[in-house]
């Protein structure tokens, strides 16, 4: 399954009306290989000034200082991968 048929996957699976969906980018903050609960690295975002833990989708290798997009449904976060080809400012 590609990375865009689990996006559109997870997204589905909420009903607007009845669910707050965010889309925000962040930063790989830390990974602590086998330190998640499924034996898988666990995984730190800093998103603005604020770090929390998250999971993030199969497809993806988190590495510190990886731009990602974080996808919020009410108040749990999902990393959905990396962003890459962004512009320099």
């Amino acid at each position: 399954m590609s990375l865009a048929d689990q996006i559109r996957g997870f997204v589905d699976t909420f009903e607007p009306r009845q669910q707050r969906l965010t889309v925000r980018l962040g930063t790989i903050s830390t990974v602590t290989a086998g330190a998640a609960a499924d034996g898988n690295a666990a995984v730190t975002v800093t998103v603005g000034s604020t770090t929390f833990p998250a999971p993030y989708l199969a497809a993806y290798s988190p590495t510190v200082g990886h731009q990602v997009l974080v996808v919020t449904v009410d108040s749990s976060p999902v990393i959905l991968g990396r962003v890459i080809g962004l512009p320099s400012f």
